[in-house]
């Protein structure tokens, strides 16, 4: 997903097409939930969540950046940000 405009749905049209071959019209009614990760109550909450390396991350309302095991839902980090909170570090 390459350039300053890439939608976070994996194409322009945001469609939610995936290129991955693993599940299939075959095995799709096999597909059990995991589990389910509840969000807080209250203000607008649309999450776009990344997954990177097995590791979910998500915004929560009021601020919160939560990190999640991917095959538990375990919270692996939880961060209340204030507003001008730097996520990432810069390499020198």
């Amino acid at each position: 997903m390459a350039g300053a405009n890439s939608k976070s749905i994996c194409d322009q049209a945001a469609s939610s097409f995936s290129p991955l071959d693993q599940i299939t019209r075959d095995n799709a009614r096999d597909l059990q939930l995991a589990w389910v990760w509840p969000m807080n109550e209250g203000g607008t909450n649309q999450p776009s969540p990344l997954a990177y390396r097995g590791t979910i991350f998500l915004n929560n309302t009021g601020g919160i950046v939560q990190a999640l095991d991917g095959r538990t839902g375990e919270v692996r980090v939880r961060r209340q940000l204030s507003l001008g909170t730097k996520l990432l570090r810069r390499a020198h």
